[in-house]
């Protein structure tokens, strides 16, 4: 009986002991699942006419209702030039967990972004779940579609003068001159401290005319097949440089400089990407705009599609479910991408979605197109788009001078040093200007 008794009593300090055990345990994992549940995420992005910063804290605002123990802290970029700042912070220790449009090669390389599981691409809904993949592998969630370039143009211009839509680069040509003899400006271009509007005009004549002809030339280039200095491409660029109608004041105009020009009716066409048709670019036109494709040498129909989805998120995020989350949440959420239409005239490449209502004609006028079906009567064309395409198909990521495109139509060879595909500015539009 004495040794029953011990023994029970032995039981009962086991069980409290485990028990103490258990609770110490249980509080441990509920102060971890706290700690978690409660964290503070960097999502670096970036502010234009159409995505200000109102349009990027609304997201937040939003996210952040629906995921009560994340908080996001703003990083806007100082200028358009995402990847400059976004190394900026990489050398200061301060990777973002979220980057907005950057240049996936540049940090892939080093291991610096999280490549999406199979299982997770799966659950996208998303009309081209593998559009911008890297080496295999896909960096962001492929949510909207742009063209580059549209060529918008003003109405009130084109009806006074009795223009009609060009379909061929001799009749675009044609139109530039009867426009500049009316004493109007035909082409609005710019770039300065936005370097890569510099290359909305000259890329879209690559697509078309090259990329047009053979869509797998920047691969080619890649494997040495090609070279920039090819009739093919050559020519191209020689159309571009006895073009000549743009404005005078290029040189000095960033992004918005140059979208208000043409707002202000000093010229007669914009070529630019499709987010120019949202109701703060140029659907706030007074004079009406209309749209079309630039055209090509031989009036093939053409158009650039860069499908892609913006949000990346750092390998190297100390909160990886969190930052997965926010991408996901500016990638998918039906809300945001309806926001997104009307900020910014994307085409949003998700299943089942409906374009808002209320939006400018223009955007409408550049959905339509951008949708149109290829037919034996009317074929279509979709290529890549030149220096602006993330992923296996992107721009050849460096030259030297001497296959520089723009060096034909420079008048001082020498002055364009070792470049990127992507870089612009005013290289290129002292090439598009040179005579």
């Amino acid at each position: 009986m004495r040794i029953t008794l011990t023994r029970g009593l032995r039981v009962a300090a086991i069980v409290v002991a485990l028990a103490a055990v258990c609770v110490s345990a249980l509080t441990a994992t509920a102060a971890t699942n706290r700690h978690r549940d409660n964290v503070n995420i960097t999502w670096m992005m970036f502010e234009t006419s159409n995505l200000p910063l109102s349009y990027w804290q609304d997201i937040v605002n939003r996210f952040q209702s629906a995921n009560p123990g994340i908080t996001v802290t703003l990083l806007p970029s100082p200028t358009t030039d995402r990847d400059a700042y976004a190394k900026q912070l990489l050398a200061s220790g301060q990777f973002p967990d979220v980057l907005q449009s950057i240049t996936l090669q540049d940090y892939t390389s080093q291991g610096l972004l999280y490549a999406w599981t199979p299982a997770e691409q799966a659950s996208w809904n998303v009309l081209f779940p593998h559009a911008g993949q890297l080496g295999g592998k896909q960096y962001d969630i492929p949510n909207s579609s742009q063209v580059i370039p549209f060529v918008y143009y003003n109405k009130s211009i084109f009806a006074k003068l009795h223009l009609k839509i060009p379909t061929t680069w001799a009749q675009f040509v044609a139109i530039c001159k009867k426009i500049k003899a009316s004493g109007e400006t035909p082409i609005a271009i710019g770039g300065s401290k936005d370097t890569w509007t510099s290359w909305i005009f000259l890329g879209g004549m690559f697509s078309g005319n090259v990329l047009g002809k053979d869509s797998n030339w920047i691969l080619k280039r890649k494997a040495n097949k090609v070279r920039f200095t090819d009739p093919l491409v050559a020519h191209t660029w020689a159309a571009l440089a006895k073009a000549g109608y743009f404005n005078k004041d290029a040189l000095s105009l960033d992004y918005a400089g140059m979208q208000q020009e043409f707002l202000d009716g000093k010229e007669a066409m914009y070529p630019m990407g499709t987010w120019a048709a949202s109701a703060t670019a140029v659907g706030a036109a007074t004079f009406g705009t209309g749209v079309f494709r630039l055209p090509t040498d031989d009036g093939t129909a053409v158009q650039g599609v860069f499908t892609n989805g913006g949000a990346v998120v750092s390998a190297r995020s100390a909160h990886l479910d969190a930052a997965k989350k926010l991408a996901a949440f500016w990638s998918l959420d039906p809300a945001t991408n309806a926001t997104l239409a009307k900020n910014d005239a994307g085409l949003i490449a998700t299943k089942g979605f409906k374009q808002p209502a209320g939006l400018p004609p223009v955007f409408y006028q550049t959905a339509a197109l951008y949708q149109q079906k290829s037919t034996k009567q009317h074929p279509l064309k979709a290529v890549d788009v030149m220096f602006f395409n993330n992923g296996d198909r992107a721009s050849v990521p460096g030259m030297d001078s001497a296959e520089h495109p723009a060096r034909p139509l420079r008048p001082v060879a020498a002055q364009v040093p070792r470049c990127s595909m992507e870089q612009g500015g005013d290289d290129a539009i002292t090439s598009l200007l040179a005579p």
